[in-house]
């Protein structure tokens, strides 16, 4: 009796899963019946794609709720019976396929194939070829054009053996990867030039040499020049005694090189203010500025920096000035707003940014809305574009 008692028990546990279980596909056909419904005023290709736009605005929506737990059209899909090819007159295949096996059967017998495995040869000479150049222009052989030698490496095993190549595939794969990042990394290299010789044509020009004595002597130059020149100034530097406007920069060589070459070019001549520009690390302003050694102006800081210096009374506000006004002309209010502070302005923008509107012009017109001209529009339209289960991307 007690067995039968068990057996019982098993029967209706086991019943109360299977039920639980079919309850998904139930309730799946029930929602896919409903998207079937709302599409069914459409027709052709028109009628899928509502039908799928439905499944898709209610595929993270909750659609079935057992009360202890509530499930999502995605999870009740997940989750329901796939029926049999009786009941449901298809089938469902997954193929696994290994990239290396495609490429061997696509390959063909490559022993017996003269012409990719000359192919393969060839580019290893020149792989080796552009090796070798790179090594005689820079003088070493870096980790950016050492990976164009693994790769060579490689093609010349793969003549040697073709098998190898399923083997080292995926190896060869990112190895490609690797020097196509190498190569665009090296067009950003800058070319540093010790020396120009001009010479007559058939002028033999005598290499380079240099000994340990040499090296020693151009430390030992280097060394006690630091003490009287400053590497950080750029173009023609001013004495300090005389009346000089000291200018930071903050970016990059290149534009404080082409800033300096502007001021001294234009600005000077026709004003008579000798500037001095400097490069400076970002991190070196704020010591400076608090052991009293800052300069007259900072160009290139970061946006926050122009309020939070003002807060120490670190940076000068520029209402002083009469001409502000004519300055600030040229520029939208809201490209300023930022350096504003209890009255006063504290900086200047070198840019201004636009943003764009992208828009659906399908969507607009499917819910009765118009393009916002205004950011109040545009939010005035966020609960029609949420009910309908779509956002608005900002950057």
């Amino acid at each position: 009796m007690q067995s039968k008692g068990a057996i019982k028990l098993l029967a209706i546990l086991l019943a109360i899963a299977c039920i639980y279980q079919l309850s998904f596909s139930f309730k799946t056909r029930s929602v896919e019946k409903k998207a079937a419904a709302y599409a069914a005023a459409y027709d052709g290709d028109e009628r899928s794609e509502r039908e799928q736009y439905y499944l898709d605005s209610v595929q993270n929506q909750p659609v079935y709720n057992l009360g202890f737990r509530k499930f999502t059209y995605k999870e009740i899909k997940e989750k329901e019976l796939n029926l049999g090819l009786d009941l449901k007159g298809g089938m469902n295949v997954m193929l696994e396929i290994q990239v290396e096996d495609v490429v061997k059967s696509l390959a063909g017998d490559s022993k017996n194939d003269p012409a990719f495995i000359e192919a393969m040869a060839q580019e290893s000479r020149l792989l080796y070829k552009l090796v070798d150049e790179t090594v005689a222009i820079t003088g070493q052989k870096s980790d950016r054009i050492a990976v164009a030698q693994t790769l060579a490496v490689q093609l010349e095993s793969f003549v040697e053996d073709p098998a190898k190549i399923t083997e080292a595939f995926t190896n060869f794969k990112d190895n490609i990867t690797s020097l196509g990042t190498s190569m665009q990394n090296m067009r950003q290299v800058k070319l540093d030039i010790d020396l120009i010789a001009i010479t007559a044509d058939g002028v033999t020009v005598p290499q380079p040499s240099e000994n340990f004595l040499d090296r020693a002597l151009h430390e030992l130059k280097s060394c006690v020049t630091s003490y009287f020149v400053d590497y950080n100034a750029l173009g023609d530097v001013y004495d300090a005694s005389e009346d000089v406007l000291e200018v930071w920069i903050l970016t990059g060589r290149d534009q404080s090189t082409v800033l300096k070459t502007m001021v001294d070019d234009t600005f000077t001549p026709s004003t008579s203010i000798a500037v001095n520009v400097m490069l400076v690390d970002p991190n070196a302003l704020l010591n400076a500025v608090v052991a009293g050694n800052g300069p007259d102006v900072v160009i290139s800081t970061d946006s926050w920096n122009p309020v939070n210096y003002a807060l120490r009374h670190a940076v000068e506000d520029l209402t002083q000035f009469d001409d502000l006004q004519e300055v600030l002309d040229q520029f939208y209010p809201s490209a300023y707003a930022a350096f504003s502070f209890n009255g006063g302005l504290y900086a200047l923008p070198e840019t201004q940014l636009c943003s764009i509107l992208f828009y659906r012009s399908d969507i607009l017109e499917e819910y009765g809305l118009s393009v916002p001209e205004t950011w109040d529009d545009l939010i005035a339209m966020l609960p029609t574009i949420q009910r309908a289960n779509m956002s608005v991307g900002i950057p």
